[in-house]
């Protein structure tokens, strides 16, 4: 065949009306006498496409015929067309001498061999089995491209974030939910390495790698959110079948960081309870003692004074149980706060403390500060309920700002002070230096301050005792 024109020819069908589409054939033969042959005879069956200049035809086909000296001119054409639709299947029949053995090269682009003469049988056979392989690969590529169209319309608009990283940690592709948790642009993460995203650390890469056999793992990992803050995220990682050396790994990630916080809280919970249970078979069995052997004394002597000190034993007791049932209420988390007057919260827990000889002296508390109104006022209650235990019932208690520019108040008084030893240990539960506290007041407030997110410490002062509660900002 000489290229004389530019254009194609094709061949006339005797069946134009046929419903089912035909598969075309692309006749690439250099022999005048083998091609009009093969093109009278196929034409009834196919649609079959004879082109002038092969170079510059753009036409699908869905098999090729060609012979020794078309192949020999046009291999690279062959070859290119061949390897443009991997992996679907394009099929290339070689009419050859009986002589001709194709070489390695040929058989990477060449599927079938029919010698001449040319057998119908056998050319037929070779002809529809070919066109049975196109048509099977055809519809599997097209059920992959379904499906990869269906992946790709889950995995943008799943609600959690989800993204798909090679084996070296190169991102191939992320969902919308990844970005708007992390606050990045597709084109900012796509085709960088997750160990160098702000969002994660360096050491992401080995933490989220599948390494069981199944090829799928749950692990946590750690995360930054778009405002700075470090969240726990619970990944499920997978590897995804490739053509590439890289393996390619699809992750998808669900925070719980709350869950996470729940779980400490409620194991805390736990422990706290497990303390209660210490502390009342402890603390709770001596003045039961003591309230049981002057009930015995008691029933013989009649004495008013035995009867006081059943009545103190049982006072003390009751007020154990309400300690212990306040700890256990205020909880660690708050509900709802809301931004109360600093100076009223202190004046209102000053009146619950039965101390007429005592004197409270507020300093520059005017303002308000973010906080549960009723747990704040306990603290105070708490702190100045443990000035009057310790020092004299006209102790003077002071209330003001912390000084050196620090955000936060102070409680202290003019009482015997707080030995340096025992500065660490007094939030401790249980622990007392009075003789008829039930120490707890001091757990209770350090658990209320710390659920708003301040801190309390106990702190040398030159006169008496000074709690220092740093955080607390008033505005």
């Amino acid at each position: 065949m000489t290229p004389s024109s530019t254009g194609e020819r094709r061949a006339a069908s005797d069946d134009e009306s046929a419903v089912t589409p035909r598969s075309r054939v692309l006749m690439l033969v250099d022999h005048d006498q083998n091609r009009q042959l093969l093109v009278d005879w196929l034409t009834p069956r196919y649609d079959v496409v004879v082109p002038d200049v092969v170079e510059t035809v753009d036409v699908s086909f869905d098999l090729c015929i060609v012979d020794e000296g078309a192949f020999r001119r046009l291999e690279e054409w062959c070859t290119s067309r061949k390897e443009a639709v991997r992996p679907t299947f394009l099929p290339y029949l070689l009419i050859t001498n009986r002589s001709h053995t194709p070489t390695a090269l040929d058989r990477n682009c060449i599927d079938a061999v029919v010698s001449v003469p040319v057998r119908k049988a056998e050319l037929r056979e070779q002809i529809d089995d070919l066109l049975s392989k196109r048509r099977e690969s055809v519809v599997l590529t097209e059920q992959k491209r379904q499906s990869h169209e269906r992946f790709q319309t889950l995995f943008h608009t799943a609600p959690d974030p989800a993204f798909v990283f090679r084996a070296d940690g190169l991102v191939q592709e992320v969902n919308r939910a990844f970005c708007a948790k992390m606050g990045l642009e597709p084109t900012k993460v796509v085709g960088e390495r997750l160990q160098d995203l702000d969002a994660f650390s360096d050491d992401v890469l080995e933490q989220l790698r599948p390494v069981d056999e199944a090829g799928d793992e749950e692990r946590e990992v750690a995360y930054r959110t778009v405002d700075g803050r470090r969240r726990i995220a619970e990944v499920n990682t997978s590897r995804i079948d490739t053509e590439d050396e890289l393996e390619e790994i699809i992750g998808t990630f669900r925070d719980v960081t709350e869950q996470r916080r729940q779980k400490r809280e409620l194991e805390r919970q736990n422990e706290r309870l497990d303390e209660f249970a210490s502390i009342l078979a402890h603390e709770l069995r001596n003045p039961l003692g003591i309230a049981q052997m002057y009930l015995s004394i008691a029933r013989e002597s009649y004495e008013t004074e035995d009867f006081d000190q059943i009545d103190d034993s049982l006072e003390r007791m009751s007020e154990m149980i309400d300690e212990l049932l306040s700890l256990a209420r205020e909880g660690e988390t708050l509900d709802v706060t809301e931004r109360v007057p600093l100076d009223a919260v202190v004046d209102d827990a000053w009146s619950q403390v039965a101390a007429p000889e005592a004197t409270l002296r507020t300093e520059s508390l005017s303002g308000t500060v973010e906080a549960d109104v009723d747990r704040l006022e306990r603290v105070f209650e708490n702190l100045f309920r443990n000035a009057i235990e310790h020092a004299a019932d006209d102790v003077t208690v002071r209330v003001g700002l912390l000084e050196d520019g620090r955000s936060g108040v102070f409680v202290d008084d003019d009482g015997p002070g707080i030995d340096p030893d025992v500065r660490e240990t007094i939030f401790d539960w249980g622990f007392t230096t009075g003789g008829q506290g039930t120490g707890l007041g001091l757990p209770i407030v350090k658990q209320i301050i710390e659920a708003h997110g301040w801190e309390i410490e106990a702190v040398g002062s030159e006169t008496g005792a000074r709690f220092e509660i740093d955080g607390l900002s008033l505005s």
